[in-house]
């Protein structure tokens, strides 16, 4: 297995375990895979993972490469965000999550932070764009 089918089948994994996933999350993961280039047979086998669940840590310890692991967190703090704030429940995922990934925590808390930033600018976008 590819560790960019372990990425997805992470994500799968996290949005499994809080209940049946919404249309929204089983797009979400969707669309991961397609810009992951997976195959049709590697998606199965996602998208099965969302209906049925997986090991959540042993699928991010199939991750090597930084891209595959830097790919993932993103969409995993994108998650998140799906409802544009992050409750402390999601904060722990995103602090476990970057544990696993080795990941440095100041970066962590900076890509955050820039994260809620575009979200604000976005919306103000939105706004702007609503009064022309």
């Amino acid at each position: 297995m590819t560790e960019k089918t372990m990425a997805c089948k992470a994500l799968a994994a996290m949005f499994k375990k809080h209940g049946d996933p919404n249309d929204l999350e089983i797009t979400f993961v969707a669309n991961a895979a397609m810009e992951l280039g997976l195959d049709n047979k590697e998606a199965d086998e996602v998208m099965q993972v969302l209906k049925e669940g997986g090991d959540y840590q042993t699928f991010i310890g199939g991750m090597n490469s930084k891209a595959v692991k830097t790919f993932f967190f993103r969409r995993v703090v994108a998650a998140t965000l799906l409802d544009e704030q992050i409750e402390d429940a999601e904060l722990k995922l995103i602090y476990d999550t970057a544990g696993m990934l080795a990941f440095n925590k100041e970066a962590v808390d900076e890509y955050l932070e820039w994260m809620k930033e575009g979200i604000a600018w976005d919306k103000r976008g939105i706004a702007i764009a609503g009064k022309l």
